[in-house]
């Protein structure tokens, strides 16, 4: 891209885009992109007329290779493809103009009339065969285009317009210069000097002195390998402004061509932290004062990138003092969440500024993850094509106090094969295919007083936890709500402890709310369970034998137990085979001081047999909002007074047994408040 005369001009096609090359601008000052040129496809150029076999040949090679070729297309506009940072806006004439086999012009006045593209020259004096060690360019102050060359040497040339051809003034080079790399450039208009990178370098050109220095080098964007940025003249900061993918993420660094000095830069709010350098672009209309920043987040041509714009005040501001060992934010150093989880040490702490970012992370190492202030909002990107956030560290690794939500057809927390212990607290987690996965292979899943809800994938079952073949899956104080085709919670862990839940069925789903392989020790404490499923039946939970595609899977302990105990389970609408348990692993299983309504006990028909402790209760209904029973009948003599009970907002003390709910004694293992359970 380029800025001028009030446009910010896009020059597409060809190679990697799209079918043909068209001039597309986006207008800063009203906000809105316009077409300027009608789109030509290159597929179509078998049919030109103007064209002889030969070189319909080697457009068709230009086109799968990236080549150029020399020629003009039927509306007269040259075919060019890699076009990197051969563009420049020619202030005195008012064109765009574009470097290829030729210098070719632009009137954005003319629209899409013929005569809209003219010739004006011959091409930068460069091997014809390379297509990005070149740039080009405008000096304010010569009236005329210039360029840079970066063949293992920087070259300085300037254009003559009357004649439409090159003159070399400047060459400089030498033992640490690299060869082949693409350039950048910049005016420095009170210095009258170009900032120049070219062969892997950075240096000053003047021009008009014929003379060119090395200067500080920028080492996170020096060396011989091709690197794609951006570099724009900041006038409110008298500084050059630079922006490009470095450690992971999109960063801005300013150079003061006074105190020949590099520093990084932070905006205000929000951005685009993981735009990809190689097709992100950045540039300043000097009419409206606004920074345009077109950032695509991939190598992948076919998305459509967003349009950013922002404005400088001239004030730098310093980065906020960090409370842990890496934060994230736009007032702290790592404006993108791998990059400070990358920077954070073993057992260290990353924190998280407020606001919402497009982002996703993969963590790799045991790290605590937490918000510095509210609730930060993780959305709407996939690592690793798995999940907003991935967990492969092999050590402890806790989240806490996060939104996480937007994998579309994937899963919003994904725990690796691999990973040791992943601790979740105080979380909310929506609008995902699956809300947290732990595949086998895994460690030990603990969730914690979260909210999981608006878990949907139309291509398959979309569990809310799903805890596969885990040492320890823990689930305590959650609220689970909403439709899903899937379990709320499958537990095939060898030892699953499922207290204290409020879980909310919405929706009618053939898979159980609660799904349990039958191994190791299982707890199903405390847990208030409500469907909504008005004309379906549903099952609150089951346990069924430990099979992976119909074969037996064996457990790797010798015993097989689980305690369902002071539950409570409202099964609204109809009936039918609703219960609170269906046992068909035959395990080691008794139930204890549950309360149920509108549903049985037992699922007749199981292969298990249950043994039934306490007193197990059925009564007509409860009230909605506390699940308290519609009939103040004493359903359980409970030999411990639970202090708590779960609710959708929280929970609450209650006086005596007669009080139904999902509710617990004072053990709260997620603070680690130990105690006993009842």
């Amino acid at each position: 891209m380029v800025a001028g005369g009030g446009y910010v001009f896009y020059w597409g096609g060809g190679h990697k885009t799209h079918g043909g090359n068209d001039v597309d601008a986006y207008i800063p000052s009203e906000d809105r992109w316009v077409e300027l040129t009608e789109e030509e496809d290159w597929s179509e150029a078998d049919s030109w007329d103007h064209l002889t076999d030969e070189e319909k040949k080697k457009l068709k090679k230009a086109r799968g290779g990236g080549w150029h070729v020399d020629y003009l297309s039927p509306r007269g506009r040259p075919l060019t493809a890699h076009s990197y940072t051969q563009m420049a806006w020619w202030a005195d004439r008012e064109r765009f103009c574009i470097s290829k086999f030729g210098i070719w012009c632009y009137d954005p006045a003319e629209g899409d009339e013929e005569g809209a593209w003219e010739e004006v020259g011959e091409r930068v004096p460069v091997d014809k065969n390379a297509i990005a060690p070149w740039n080009l360019t405008y000096d304010p102050d010569l009236e005329t285009l210039v360029s840079f060359t970066g063949t293992g040497k920087i070259e300085g040339y300037t254009f003559n317009p009357g004649l439409g051809t090159w003159e070399r003034r400047v060459k400089t080079g030498g033992k640490n210069w690299d060869a082949w790399t693409e350039v950048f450039s910049v005016y420095a208009p009170e210095r009258e000097e170009h900032i120049v990178y070219g062969a892997g370098r950075w240096a000053r050109v003047d021009l008009q002195k014929m003379r060119a220095e090395e200067m500080t080098q920028l080492e996170e964007v020096a060396g011989s390998q091709p690197q794609s940025f951006s570099l724009v003249w900041a006038p409110e900061l008298e500084k050059a402004l630079l922006a490009g993918r470095m450690d992971g993420e999109l960063q801005l660094w300013t150079y003061d061509p006074d105190k020949d000095v590099w520093g990084r830069f932070f905006l205000d709010g929000g951005g685009p932290t993981d735009a990809h350098g190689k097709w992100s672009t950045l540039v300043r209309d000097r009419e409206s004062g606004l920074y345009t920043f077109l950032a695509a987040d991939s190598e992948d041509t076919s998305q459509v990138p967003e349009t950013w714009v922002f404005r400088l005040s001239g004030k730098e501001r310093k980065v906020s003092r960090c409370p842990y060992d890496a934060c994230v934010g736009d007032r702290y150093l790592h404006g993108s969440l791998q990059a400070a989880l990358d920077a954070a040490p073993e057992g260290g702490t990353v924190g998280v500024a407020p606001g919402t970012y497009r982002q996703c992370g993969v963590i790799e190492r045991a790290v605590t993850l937490k918000p510095l202030e509210g609730r930060p909002h993780l959305r709407d990107e996939i690592c690793k094509g798995k999940g907003v956030l991935v967990v492969e560290a092999p050590g402890r690794v806790v989240v806490e106090g996060l939104e996480v939500s937007g994998a579309s057809r994937e899963k919003a927390i994904w725990m690796h094969q691999g990973a040791g212990e992943l601790v979740l607290r105080d979380l909310k987690v929506h609008d995902s295919g699956m809300g947290v996965l732990a595949v086998p292979g895994a460690g030990s899943l603990r969730i914690y007083d979260s909210e999981i809800y608006a878990i949907d994938d139309p291509g398959e079952h979309a569990h809310f936890v799903y805890g596969g073949e885990n040492a320890e899956l823990v689930l305590e104080g959650n609220y689970l709500h909403g439709g899903s085709d899937g379990h709320f919670i499958k537990a095939k862990s060898v030892d699953a402890r499922i207290r204290y839940n409020f879980i909310h069925q919405q929706a009618r789903t053939d898979a159980n709310i609660i799904n349990i392989w039958g191994c190791g020790e299982n707890q199903v404490v405390g847990n208030a369970i409500r469907s909504g499923a008005q004309d379906h039946p549903a099952i609150a939970m089951d346990f069924t034998p430990r099979v992976n595609y119909g074969e037996r899977v064996p457990c790797p302990v010798d015993h097989a137990r689980a305690e369902v105990a002071f539950n409570s389970y409202l099964k609204e609408g109809r009936r039918g085979w609703s219960a609170l348990v269906m046992d068909k692993v035959g395990m080691d299983l008794v139930l204890k001081n549950n309360v149920v309504a509108g549903a049985s006990l037992l699922h007749e028909g199981g292969d298990g047999e249950a043994t039934l402790e306490g007193e197990n209760a059925r009564v007509q209904g409860f009230e909605d909002r506390l699940l308290r029973p519609a009939r103040p009948i004493p359903a359980v003599d409970s030999p411990v007074v639970p202090d708590r009970q779960y609710t959708p907002v929280g929970t609450e003390a209650r006086e005596n047994a007669s009080i139904m709910g999902a509710y617990g004694t004072r053990r709260r293992e997620g603070s680690g408040v130990a105690g006993r359970h009842p």
